[in-house]
């Protein structure tokens, strides 16, 4: 109720205690207003008295139309009393007797940001008050905004030549670059994101925004709401006010922390599963980083499970395949059973893969303090160089928990740090960030074939994360049989992708 008291402060100094048509009360003033009526209400509630109301109760229903009510108030000639929702009824106690046929007034807003309010009434005289069709308004609302639409058709402010509005501030704008040749032209967006939706479904939007460090994204229906979508685990979420049907026309809005903005062009909701980006839409500074040559794929192994050498190994010498192995290094110190023995993971480092870290232990790192992290990352980094007589300079976050704590640590002592994070990777991203395609029991083939294509064709950085195999159908959600790794390994030979460790990839990726 904190929010909502401040608007009913604010919306009972825009309304007039009696609306439109002051001091005309009673029959003879509703219908003169009806026979000239000039006002349309944008919001026209139901109310309804409650039985328990008395003189020294005031309790009203109040619904209908559109909108939610949030607040409600009434206003009477010698007080203002604000009421609270209890029990679907809006009530409370007043500091001084209503005497039944005081006239009075009541308002509500709802979560729309609009007014309604009642006709001039006795109280306790008329228990179904009709809505006064000009007692009601939309209540601007700009907070701290510089710019931009206040909700009411009006704006809060305008911008200065050269800056253009972007999320409620005046901020430099760059317009696309045109080009054009032969009577036709086209555009060059400032920032194009890869845009690709997840689990998605009526009641809720769920995309991946890749390149770049992308601050906030939201779903706009044409011609209809926004629903502003919050960043967890990698995917931007958030449940839309109504339920959006599959084929009906949206675009995702997105703005990062170089001041770019893009917005995709209008595309079927659930039915297009990557969006393309408006590329004469979008404003900000100029590119810095240049695009991928073609795309790339990395294939990664946590944790160095037996089974990585048992079963897989086979397969990847076979196939001349590198992979990135993450390693956790008490495992191989201490023999944890059904981990890499030290000569296992010997000979598949003297295979040619690469080494990386997966902390000490194990443990879920966005839980431990700032020392128990650091403690973490640099014994598994100084044991495993220690231990194999290589550089260690990338890292893995077990279980893809992490924190702000987490990537300064990784910042410290490694030269990128992966998640779980769902997504392609692009130059400019950040490497302390990196996202992953986490393959698990049920992941056929055919979607790791989508994800490579998906990486070829936006010229992005795929990468695979794998941790156990097994020789039949797997029982742990992240076991993976060995049958389809085999066809994995024979469908990325087929795709013509170059096949790169973490460190060739981050490398690439890097850019002023």
């Amino acid at each position: 109720m904190g929010l909502a008291r401040g608007w009913v402060v604010r919306a009972l100094v825009l309304l007039p205690l009696w609306g439109c048509g002051v001091g005309r009360g009673g029959d003879e003033g509703r219908a003169a207003r009806h026979l000239s009526l000039t006002c349309n209400p944008a919001w026209n509630p139901a109310w309804s008295q409650g039985g328990s109301a008395g003189p020294w109760w005031v309790e009203y229903a109040i619904g209908g139309g559109k909108g939610k009510v949030v607040s409600a108030w009434l206003e009477a000639s010698d007080q203002q009393l604000l009421l609270t929702e209890q029990w679907g009824k809006w009530s409370a106690s007043p500091p001084r007797k209503l005497e039944a046929g005081t006239p009075i007034v009541v308002h509500a807003l709802n979560d729309r940001y609009q007014t309604a309010s009642t006709y001039a009434f006795g109280y306790l005289a008329e228990a179904a008050p009709l809505t006064d069709p000009c007692g009601g308004q939309c209540v601007p609302r700009c907070g701290a905004n510089l710019c931009g639409d206040d909700g009411c058709g009006g704006s809060c402010g305008l911008c200065p030549e050269g800056t253009a509005c972007e999320a409620g501030s005046c901020v430099e704008y760059v317009a696309p670059q045109r080009v054009c040749s032969g009577g036709e032209c086209t555009c060059i967006a400032p920032w194009n994101p890869f845009w690709q939706q997840v689990n998605a479904n009526d009641y809720w939007v769920e995309y991946t925004v890749s390149r770049g460090t992308v601050k906030s994204v939201w779903l706009e229906v044409v011609g209809g709401d926004r629903t502003d979508l919050k960043l967890e685990w990698g995917r931007w979420v958030g449940a839309p006010r109504t339920a959006i049907a599959a084929g009906t026309p949206v675009v995702l809005h997105a703005r990062d922390d170089a001041r770019h903005t893009a917005q995709t062009a209008p595309f079927e909701y659930l039915t297009t599963q990557v969006a393309s980006t408006d590329a004469c839409r979008g404003s900000g500074p100029a590119p810095t980083c240049a695009e991928l040559a073609a795309g790339m794929v990395t294939v990664s192994f946590d944790d160095g499970l037996d089974a990585q050498y048992t079963l897989a190994r086979p397969l990847l010498l076979q196939h001349r395949l590198q992979v990135t192995l993450y390693f956790i290094s008490d495992a191989l110190a201490e023999g944890w059973p059904g981990y890499l023995t030290l000569p296992h993971a010997r000979r598949l480092l003297d295979d040619g893969h690469e080494l990386a870290s997966h902390t000490a232990t194990h443990p879920d790192l966005a839980t431990e303090s700032g020392p128990a992290i650091e403690d973490e990352l640099e014994r598994s980094k100084t044991w495993l160089e220690a231990a194999f007589g290589r550089p260690v300079d990338d890292f893995a976050t077990p279980y893809g928990s992490f924190n702000d704590a987490v990537v300064a640590s990784a910042r410290r002592h490694y030269q990128s740090h992966t998640t779980v994070d769902t997504g392609l990777n692009f130059p400019g991203d950040d490497l302390y960030r990196l996202k992953r395609y986490t393959v698990t029991a049920d992941t056929t083939p055919a979607q790791i074939a989508g994800w490579v294509e998906q990486a070829k064709r936006a010229h992005g950085w795929a990468i695979l994360l794998f941790h156990d195999f097994t020789r039949g159908a797997p029982t742990d959600p992240y076991g993976y049989a060995i049958s389809d790794f085999q066809k994995v390994l024979d469908d990325l030979d087929q795709s013509g992708v170059e096949v790169v460790s973490i460190s060739e990839g981050t490398a690439r990726l890097r850019c002023p």
